[in-house]
């Protein structure tokens, strides 16, 4: 296992994604914020079937730093209940993790 990991989040639209992946990367928080558009959810609500199109947001961090990540993330999302998943990543490749390394190093949790 490493100490990285990769954060799933699901959000309502791209800017929605857009707004925490960018609010992240300036705290230093992740190394990178990938969005992937348009998927389908379907999940019950209030007792209710719920079917909504929504976004994929994964970001790439330290497993430091998810408590602080998940802060914000839940600050700045619109959902009452936002998903925020960890995943733990078992091994990376050499040159990819120096460079999530570098990239979330000064950090500041």
């Amino acid at each position: 296992m490493t100490d990285f990991c990769i954060l799933y989040v699901t959000c309502k639209d791209q800017n929605e994604a857009s707004v925490i992946a960018k609010a992240l990367l300036q705290k230093k928080l992740i190394a990178c914020g990938n969005i992937i558009p348009q998927m389908t959810s379907i999940y019950e609500w209030n007792d209710q079937i719920e079917e909504q199109t929504e976004v994929i947001l994964l970001l790439k961090t330290s497993k430091k730093h998810t408590k602080m990540i998940e802060k914000i993330v839940l600050e700045k999302h619109s959902y009452d209940c936002p998903c925020v998943l960890e995943i733990p990543l078992s091994s990376i490749n050499s040159d990819f993790k120096d460079w999530l390394e570098e990239s979330i190093a000064n950090t500041h949790s």
